[in-house]
């Protein structure tokens, strides 16, 4: 393929573009014709097998945005920090072990894609990145990270997902524009009390760590909508209502045997999952979530629904597969909106047929049948 990536460069040069692709191209090395494209803004490397860079990568000092996802990289070399144009870099799922400090030169780069690698540390030089609103993190060894994260004050996303953190920095609060923080598959089990300097939050999610009760930190971030605890050994729900500005909430896999009544305080709750617990009931305070759209209880031992389930008139789909269900509550036909409906794997004495389910369901299962999906130009007999 390097014959390939020769007649693309001479190409490129022959008609004085500013962008190269020379991504899947099978590459080992890079052609050293590359260099001479001084001019060139935008290079597409990745999908190749690139184990290095040479040195005179640096040469490219015009680049803004550089792809180098998906190749064999162990190392950057030191001119890497020459690219001081670069505002957008993708480094996603290479051999990275560790990063050059001058990587901290690279101080026009506004979205950093490093999620992928073995990186077991990243350098404090990060912190002079104050440009970058995007960084990425995720599914590296890393144990912990330098507090000058907190100089990265114009961040909006941070993916910091799948890595061996069991704390997160002190200096994390200061990231005041940040707006999604994406921490699962971790080792945490707390969070510091600094992180209610993140008053532009909105999105949150820890799955898979080793919280035991809800961050009271939680109940101080006044922008925070989506949270998402799955997996967490959770034998403590006390603080869930002062969380009052929720509207995604996911709790399944987290062992709990009860719900608290509190729950019904999230009156902004549109999307609530529960699956894979141990709830053997819901409380009556679950039908007070009169915004809730979606209801996930798949795979509890459920052995009813609360009447007051008819009150959510905003829900579309409910799940209720693999329960422990025996009939359900006359109630839910006063759900004028209910298009969704699993209820296979139950324990009904008398399955539902359909014409015991609301007639706006377009979408159901009961026992022992497959889904079925009702088209309405379709005659559906009382009996199916």
């Amino acid at each position: 393929m390097a014959s390939s990536a020769e007649e693309r460069i001479a190409a490129a040069e022959a008609e004085g573009r500013t962008w190269l692709d020379l991504s899947n191209l099978g590459l080992r090395e890079l052609p050293d014709s590359l260099f001479g494209l001084t001019e060139l803004t935008e290079l597409e490397l990745c999908d190749n097998q690139l184990s290095a860079l040479p040195e005179n990568i640096g040469a490219l000092t015009r680049l803004r945005t550089l792809d180098l996802d998906d190749n064999r990289l162990a190392t950057l070399p030191s001119s890497f920090g020459d690219l001081a144009a670069l505002e957008t870099l993708h480094l996603a799922r290479n051999q990275l072990t560790s990063l050059p400090d001058r990587f901290g030169d690279l101080t026009s780069l506004t979205a950093l894609g490093l999620n992928g690698n073995l990186l077991t540390a990243v350098p404090e030089t990060i912190g002079r990145l104050t440009g970058l609103t995007a960084l990425y993190l995720s599914d590296n060894r890393l144990t912990a990270l330098p507090e000058t994260v907190g100089e990265l004050t114009a961040l909006t996303e941070f993916g910091l997902a799948e890595n061996r953190l069991e704390a997160l920095p002190e200096r994390i609060g200061d990231l005041t524009a940040l707006q999604e923080l994406y921490a699962g598959q971790n080792l945490l089990g707390a969070l510091p009390d600094t992180m209610a300097g993140l008053i532009a939050l909105k999105r949150l999610t820890l799955p898979e760590n080793r919280f035991t009760s809800v961050p009271p930190v939680l109940a101080k971030l006044p922008a925070l909508q989506s949270l998402g605890l799955d997996g967490n050994p959770l034998a403590d729900l006390t603080g869930l209502a002062a969380l009052s500005g929720l509207t995604h909430l996911y709790l399944p896999s987290c062992g709990l045997t009860e719900l608290p009544a509190e729950i019904g305080n999230l009156s902004r709750l549109t999307v609530l999952g529960l699956a894979h617990n141990e709830l053997s009931t819901l409380p009556d305070a679950i039908g007070s979530l009169d915004a809730l759209t979606e209801l996930y209880l798949q795979g509890n031992r459920l052995t009813a629904l609360p009447d007051t389930i008819g009150n959510l008139r905003a829900l579309r789909m409910l799940n209720a597969h693999r329960n422990r269900l025996t009939a359900l509550p006359d109630s839910l036909a006063e759900i004028p909106g209910l298009t969704t409906l699993y209820i296979g794997e139950n324990a009904f004495t008398n399955p539902p047929r359909r014409r015991d389910l609301p007639t706006s369901v377009t979408e159901f299962n009961v026992e022992g049948t497959d889904i079925i999906r009702i088209h309405t130009a379709y005659h559906i007999d009382d009996d199916e």
